[in-house]
């Protein structure tokens, strides 16, 4: 279908903007990791880079959902 690869070529191209913006982003990511406890960080990864929910998160640490939310504020 033409719409499939007219979005699968956008999804393709990226622009410099964008590219310098992911760069930066993990260069702080890999700076900031270490400085955290384990807890905080397993569940900052979980959140924003496995795109669990609070509820799911807390179930795999076995935690409550309020914990689990303090974590992740303090990451």
């Amino acid at each position: 279908d033409g719409e499939d690869s007219l979005a699968w070529i956008e999804a393709v191209q990226r622009s410099p903007d964008l590219e310098a913006a992911e760069t930066e982003l993990v260069r702080l990511v890999h700076q900031i990791a270490p400085t955290l406890p384990l807890e905080q960080w397993m569940t900052f990864s979980l959140y924003h880079f496995e795109g669990l929910t609070l509820p799911a998160i807390a179930d795999v640490m076995e935690t409550s959902v309020p914990t689990t939310k303090g974590r992740l504020r303090l990451a």
